[in-house]
């Protein structure tokens, strides 16, 4: 009767291993495909990439401003002020920098910061699919035959 016993827990755990075997290459099968969408994603982040254009740093804000004469209404009325006028802000050294910009000037480096905003966003977007890539890529390199 132990006999009988020891060859039945011997079945099991050969049976055992061939399936704890089929779940493991299912696993790796799971892991490798979830690689390859994650390098998808990363070509198609970098092809938006290389159509963005010109970069700016910076804001450009849009403001109505009193004269300074006495007797224009814009000194009591604020929907009487002038403008608008562009001003390029940013940070240079740990200041702030405004400029003047005539409305040519301001209508472009609007374009080149909304381009900047874009390059941010998809940097961003590279930096979190690359912690989820980053997981998986590494537990793939840690099994045997594997190169992600």
């Amino acid at each position: 009767m132990l006999a009988g016993a020891n060859s039945f827990i011997v079945r099991l755990m050969f049976d055992l291993g061939g399936f704890l075997h089929g779940v493991k290459e299912l696993l790796m099968g799971h892991m490798i495909e979830r690689l390859r969408e994650y390098q998808k994603k990363q070509k198609n982040l970098a092809r938006k990439l290389s159509a963005i254009g010109f970069i700016w740093p910076g804001n450009i804000q849009w403001r109505y401003q009193k004269c300074g004469k006495p007797n224009c209404a814009c000194s009591t009325d604020p929907e009487a002020r002038h403008g608008p006028y562009a001003y390029w802000t940013t940070k240079k050294s740990d200041k702030t920098v405004n400029k003047a910009l005539r409305p040519d000037e301001a209508r472009l480096l609007e374009e080149w910061i909304e381009n900047r905003r874009e390059l941010d966003a998809l940097v961003s977007e590279m930096r979190a699919l690359s912690q989820e890539a980053f997981e998986v890529a590494l537990k793939l390199r840690q099994e045997p035959g594997q190169s992600p």
